[in-house]
C-alpha cells in the first residue's frame, strides 16, 4: 500500500516540477547570436550540443562550420537543424 502511495507521491512531485520549469518568462532573456564550428563525426556530444541550440530560446544560431572533411556532417547538422525548425536559407552549413 505504501508502495503505490509513494508511486503517486513521486508523479504528483514530478508534474510539479515539469509544470514549474515551464512557467518561466521567457520575455527577458537575452539572446546569444551562435556561430557553430563542430567536429560533428564520429562522437556524439557535437550532436548533442547543436540539438541543444537548436532548440534552445537563448540561442540565434547564424551559421554551422563543420570542421571535417565529409560531406556526411553538413547533411547531419542540416537535418538536425531541420527537425527543430531551422531551414538552411536561414542557418547556413558549410564544410
Amino acid at each position: 500500500m505504501w508502495r503505490i502511495a509513494l508511486t503517486y507521491i513521486l508523479r504528483a512531485w514530478a508534474v510539479a516540477v515539469v509544470s514549474c520549469a515551464r512557467s518561466f518568462p521567457t520575455k527577458n532573456l537575452i539572446i546569444k547570436n551562435l556561430i557553430i564550428d563542430t567536429d560533428l563525426y564520429s562522437d556524439t556530444d557535437d550532436a548533442g550540443a547543436l540539438l541543444l541550440a537548436a532548440t534552445s530560446p537563448r540561442a540565434n544560431i547564424l551559421a554551422i562550420n563543420v570542421n571535417v572533411a565529409s560531406w556526411y556532417s553538413a547533411v547531419a547538422a542540416s537535418a538536425i537543424l531541420a527537425h527543430y525548425g531551422h531551414s538552411f536559407a536561414d542557418v547556413p552549413v558549410g564544410v
